[in-house]
């Protein structure tokens, strides 16, 4: 029989594998993985009964919070992620934060810039 694997998230902290285990028993839940310390875990189920256990379970209450659950995403997809080097940061800092664009000044007037700090740094030459 073919296995798929949920996401439960927002699991109490005192949540063991055998609590899981038994929340998802109906649908073939086995194999446990908590993320200790991170509030969510991982469960293998049968995959027919994929759609029954997440509409049964999503939003259901384990050890008073409410629980979510979906089909787990291997890493790297998804909404958004949380890799390093993020979007549009400037590390020169701009005007307020002491001169220069993103790793250094206006390179047409050979200025390095980037070097100031919040109270106005002097963005020039290195």
């Amino acid at each position: 029989m073919a296995i798929k694997t949920l996401y439960v998230g927002n699991i109490p902290y005192s949540s063991s594998e055998d609590d899981l285990v038994a929340t998802f028993a109906p649908y073939g839940g086995k194999n446990p993985r908590i993320i200790e310390g991170r509030g969510f875990a991982f469960i293998d189920i049968d995959a027919d009964q994929l759609d029954a256990a997440i509409t049964d379970k999503n939003n259901s209450e384990l050890g008073g919070r409410r629980l979510t659950v979906n089909e787990a995403r291997p890493r790297g997809e998804g909404g958004g992620g949380r890799g390093f080097g993020g979007g549009e940061r400037s590390y020169g800092g701009g005007a307020e934060y002491g001169g220069g664009s993103s790793f250094g000044g206006d390179r047409s007037r050979g200025d390095r810039g980037g070097r100031g700090g919040r109270t106005g740094g002097r963005g020039g030459r290195f």
